[in-house]
């Protein structure tokens, strides 16, 4: 729902993240397939253009943004599914804000965005996108 995203887009920010968003797939892929961001979160059921479609564009145009999937699709099938699509971390609702953190600073860690202590190397910019039943 749209108060979840931007609960999730203030406590990136409260973290001093900058962050984009888009309420539906469609402008989410058109925001990320410029590949500016150093990680994007993504939902996999989105209006338009779903998180797998999204994603597998992207890596289709080489496009090698992180991804933190954070859905609520649950089962091991869509995990792995999400992971072997190109996604570098999945994260299943409902979340514990730290644990969302946690993997936030993990993705960017692994791909160099962030110092081994925690501290940013560079402005990230995340980009979550929604999830609507």
């Amino acid at each position: 729902d749209r108060n979840l995203l931007h609960a999730i887009a203030d406590i990136l920010r409260e973290e001093a993240y900058q962050v984009d968003y888009a309420e539906k797939g469609d402008e989410g892929y058109l925001l990320a397939e410029r590949g500016i961001y150093d990680m994007l979160v993504l939902d996999i059921m989105l209006p338009g253009m779903d998180g797998l479609s999204i994603l597998k564009k992207l890596r289709a145009k080489g496009v090698p943004t992180p991804v933190l999937f954070l859905t609520a699709k649950d089962s091991v099938e869509a995990r792995v599914k999400g992971l072997d699509a190109g996604a570098n971390d999945y994260l299943v609702k409902p979340f514990a804000v730290e644990e969302l953190l946690a993997r936030a600073r993990v993705v960017l860690r692994r791909s160099g965005k962030i110092a081994k202590e925690g501290d940013l190397q560079y402005g990230p910019i995340i980009l979550p996108v929604q999830e609507y039943d």
